[in-house]
């Protein structure tokens, strides 16, 4: 439902499966678990790039 509203929105939608919420691989897990918290850990590369990524396009688009 979320992404039918959004369809016309400036949004994109990626699935990272191998990451928990934190964008950070987890602890063997599925969901994430409280383990999760006390690894320490960076948020995965790819999800800062699909991040800057996504930035780059909307300030693009919106200086057009």
């Amino acid at each position: 439902m979320w992404k039918k509203e959004l369809a016309n929105a400036r949004a994109s939608f990626n699935f990272y499966p191998a990451l928990t919420h934190l964008f950070m691989p987890g602890a063997g897990s599925s969901p994430a678990s409280p383990e999760d918290y006390s690894l320490a850990g960076n948020v995965s590369e790819g999800v800062i790039m699909d991040i800057a990524r996504w930035i780059k396009s909307t300030a693009a688009a919106h200086s057009a």
